[in-house]
């Protein structure tokens, strides 16, 4: 009786083992695009931190930050001809300015480039970020464009892309969870929420950029969720043209999203 109690219990700490070994395998906590050695234009680095990356498509987005993430924000530029954009609006409490650079010179008088701008979210809140372009000689009032953003600055962001696919998110209440995947909405073709228990896990909006302004160029999106229950729920969207349905989609993305009670892992599978 005792050497089967014995047995018992070794099969049952195997058992945990290969449960937290599958918990561990697959779960996201959060997602970064920035490598430890990348610095910014001012000194700052970004390690471990989230870029996230706009250009001039996604002008009037409203977008989400988590605490020390970075904003960068691609826009054309032509300072050869002495127009430039220049800061108007931020509050600087809330994301910080942390310097630009140009890039894609051809060298010819007139040749028009890119400029990158850099921020940093230092602070919770809410901020606009406007800027606009025109000759410094000349003043804001003789502006000939506008960029505009509407940045929220939360706790915590979990970044995910399409590499994420399948995933399972451990998440806290008041998380913001950020999908970012490639689309092509200019053939028709966009992604689609098609299951989500938004008891526990609410859709608050999504947002468009890296599109070349060509016909049938691609792009991405972001979608951006917000955790306001505490349970499990599977996130499925999926990609199709409108007028063809949910049944000709050419491709589903998944993940596994359970809300935690604390901070410390709970080691409950979402399916066996």
């Amino acid at each position: 009786m005792n050497k089967k109690m014995k047995n018992l219990r070794k099969l049952t700490c195997i058992g945990i083992c290969v449960i937290f070994c599958l918990l561990s395998f697959g779960t996201v906590q959060a997602h970064s695009d920035v490598g430890n050695s990348t610095v910014l234009t001012d000194g700052h680095s970004m390690r471990g931190r989230n870029i996230i990356y706009l250009n001039e498509y996604s002008d009037g987005s409203k977008v989400v930050m988590g605490l020390g993430d970075y904003l960068f924000v691609d826009l054309p530029t032509n300072p050869s001809t002495g127009y430039d954009w220049h800061l108007e609006e931020l509050d600087q409490g809330i994301v910080a300015f942390r310097g630009k650079y140009y890039y894609g010179f051809s060298g010819l008088y007139g040749s028009p480039c890119r400029v990158v701008w850099q921020f940093q979210a230092v602070s919770l809140g809410a901020t606009k970020l406007v800027m606009k372009y025109y000759r410094i000689w000349e003043g804001p009032g003789s502006a000939i464009d506008t960029y505009i953003l509407g940045i929220t600055v939360v706790k915590r962001l979990i970044y995910l892309d399409e590499h994420d696919d399948g995933s399972w998110v451990w998440a806290h209440l008041g998380d913001y969870i950020a999908v970012d995947l490639p689309t092509n909405p200019s053939t028709g073709y966009d992604w689609h929420l098609e299951k989500l228990d938004q008891r526990v896990v609410a859709f608050r909006g999504k947002y468009y950029y890296g599109f070349s302004g060509l016909y049938g160029s691609p792009g991405r999106v972001v979608w951006l969720f917000k955790v306001i229950g505490y349970g499990r729920t599977d996130l499925v969207l999926k990609y199709y043209r409108i007028w063809e349905g949910p049944s000709n989609a050419i491709d589903t993305y998944t993940l596994h999203i359970t809300v935690l009670f604390s901070n410390r892992i709970q080691m409950v599978p979402f399916a066996l």
